[in-house]
């Protein structure tokens, strides 16, 4: 689906110019406290969630950085780089950063396992890296993309691993030993960004073919095709309560869908280069992005908790019709549109019949006011 019923800014907390040049990715700490942004501007920084204080800026890396990754218990951080290495910065203190040198071409995305015991790391050198990053040791190297592999990804239970990559694939292994379990086949461009959903149970990948997709994971289907975007997507996340999928693009707008059914929620152009890099907080109260001018911007969540509510998301009138639309608890109906012209009287009508889905149309006759409410009716 792609009617737009709601779009504009993001309600922003703070906006921040600060890189010299693209931010590739931001990510939350999982305390909730830190936003860390990694940028071609070689360096990464340490920002308070709260008001966008600097708190750290961490230089080490001798080339373009990536990616970055929080460690589960926010000690650690890990970034990767064009400069073909993994460094674990410690954040207790100011120590140097340890490298991890086993990659033979750009480092692309990492990740850190759910217990904190592994960490992944994909690279254009073709490969996927899941380390023992506690002694540095590679556990395993997967092999199998045909292309550059452009982010790694560890299910919620850790047992599994996911990879996209330029080969137009997504990939999901074992992590145990590296056994390639399936390949989700689908996009026809590159794969940019992967992550899983809360429960483990569906992927959701975003590609140059400026497409979103929703897989199940048990069986390799794809559950739904999300299109909208007007240039490649590069960079996809779900929402800690599973109602949302959030997508950034290169056309520089994020998007905000329902998992559920991939209806588009919401829309924010951003008037940027590119929206890089997209991320929920832990608690999904907010969200952070990274743009191509070297912005790391947070906004609130519109629509956190928002499968426990009812709420109107969106009223478009074009000429003298309107269009409303709405999302109910559970997505339970029918419903039924009514319409007051005068709130004092207290008298509703119904406007057409019941509907099973959350939008509909009305006409309005002259200057006349109207109010709208929905209802849901019972079976």
């Amino acid at each position: 689906m792609n009617n737009v019923f709601a779009q504009g800014s993001p309600d922003i907390i703070w906006n921040i110019t600060g890189h010299s040049n693209v931010v590739r990715s931001v990510a939350f700490s999982p305390d909730g406290t830190m936003i860390a942004s990694g940028s071609w501007d070689w360096i990464i920084k340490l920002w308070r969630v709260g008001d966008g204080t600097l708190l750290r800026t961490l230089i080490g890396h001798s080339n373009s950085v990536e990616t970055v990754a929080f460690s589960p218990d926010s000690t650690y951080l890990a970034s990767g780089s064009w400069d073909r290495t993994v460094k674990l910065w410690r954040l207790t203190d100011n120590s140097d950063p340890r490298s991890l040198t086993q990659h033979s071409d750009w480092v692309k995305s990492v990740c850190f396992s759910p217990d904190g015991i592994r960490l992944a790391s994909g690279s254009y050198d073709e490969t996927v890296k899941i380390w023992q990053w506690s002694d540095d040791t590679v556990l395993q190297t997967l092999t199998g993309h045909s292309n550059f592999v452009n982010a790694v990804a560890f299910s919620p239970d850790g047992g599994t691993l996911a990879s996209a990559g330029a080969d137009k694939t997504i990939k999901l292994w074992r992590v145990s030993d590296g056994t390639l379990l399936r390949t989700l086949v689908g996009h026809s461009l590159s794969v940019e960004s992967v992550a899983f959903s809360p429960d483990g149970s569906k992927v959701v990948s975003g590609s140059l073919d400026r497409s979103v997709k929703i897989w199940n994971v048990s069986d390799g289907s794809t559950l739904n095709t999300l299109t909208g975007h007007a240039d490649g997507v590069t960079s996809v996340a779900f929402s800690p309560d599973s109602y949302l999928v959030m997508s950034g693009s290169s056309d520089s707008t994020i998007k905000l869908w329902r998992a559920s059914d991939g209806f588009l929620l919401q829309t924010y152009d951003q008037n940027t280069p590119a929206v890089n890099s997209v991320a929920f907080s832990p608690d999904g109260a907010l969200f952070a992005y990274g743009t191509g001018d070297g912005k790391v911007v947070v906004a609130r969540n519109p629509f956190r908790n928002t499968a426990l509510t009812f709420k109107i998301t969106g009223i478009v009138r074009s000429n003298n019709q309107v269009a409303i639309q709405w999302i109910w608890p559970d997505g339970s109906g029918p419903f039924q549109l009514q319409k007051s012209t005068n709130l004092v009287s207290g008298t509703w009508q119904d406007v057409g019949g019941q509907t099973a889905g959350t939008n509909a149309t009305d006409t309005i006759v002259g200057n006349v006011p109207a109010f709208y409410r929905i209802e849901s009716v019972s079976n």
